[in-house]
């Protein structure tokens, strides 16, 4: 019902970036993951700068497990905004998947120094930490 939605949106307007952009969340949250991927593309053609598209399409990709491609994006939405705590959290993620422990670290502190209030950042620093045996920098992020 959702997706149809969208599809009218882009029938009336096949120049609405925010149409297939919406398209390609509710295929993610369907798990239709390479097909969210290709509508995040076309948000993307529209929009160089969405940078919503670009964190989604992020996620989509690390979903499948391309994580290069998953780093490009995070890559651009810091581009586009050197501000987006986002931006530097997600590609921490993907490091810390990649057991690229200090380098998350360090992108962790990124996005807390832009957001003191991002918890996830601090849970998953703390996390990078007790993997790299630093248990007292680990505690740090709990407190």
């Amino acid at each position: 019902q959702e997706l149809r939605c969208y599809d009218k949106v882009i029938e009336l307007n096949p120049q609405s970036a925010d149409g297939f952009f919406w398209k390609g969340y509710v295929l993610s949250e369907l798990e239709q993951l390479q097909r969210a991927i290709e509508f995040y593309d076309k948000a993307i053609d529209l929009d160089s700068q969405f940078e919503l598209a670009y964190l989604n399409q992020g996620v989509a990709f690390g979903d499948l497990g391309q994580y290069q491609q998953e780093l490009r994006c995070y890559d651009k939405v810091i581009e586009l905004n050197p501000q987006s705590a986002d931006g530097f959290f997600w590609k921490g993620y993907v490091l810390s998947e990649l057991e690229q422990l200090q380098r998350a670290i360090e992108f962790y502190d990124k996005a807390i120094d832009l957001d003191s209030q991002f918890e996830l950042a601090y849970l998953n620093q703390g996390v990078a930490f007790g993997d790299l045996g630093q248990y007292q920098q680990e505690l740090r992020c709990y407190d």
